[in-house]
């Protein structure tokens, strides 16, 4: 699995759409960069690991939907997939202010 295929992944999850001309395969990676989903540090690696999987994961929960202001883990949280407590305890050792910067 390479970064432009999970940011492929990540994007088509947060509404982005190939056809609708929103990123291509290929510009993927640059895309997820672009909206704040891939911070530098992974961005500008040349190698794609379990834990920047992990990472780009977390932030995913955290990602606005394209052309929107509600983020991933609202709506999972509405379809009843997970609870606020749930969700909270899952993310509480991950201080987002340093993972989403």
């Amino acid at each position: 699995l390479t970064l432009q295929d999970y940011s492929t992944l990540l994007l088509r999850v947060l509404g982005y759409s190939e056809t609708a001309g929103d990123f291509s395969w290929n510009s993927a990676a640059d895309t997820a960069f672009k909206i704040s989903l891939i911070p530098p540090a992974i961005y500008e690696k040349s190698s794609f690991h379990r834990g920047d999987l992990a990472e780009l994961t977390l932030r995913c929960l955290f990602q606005p939907y394209k052309d929107s202001s509600k983020i991933l883990a609202e709506t999972l949280m509405e379809q009843k997939i997970f609870t606020q407590q749930e969700f909270s305890e899952a993310t509480k050792n991950f201080p987002m202010e340093e993972t989403l910067s």
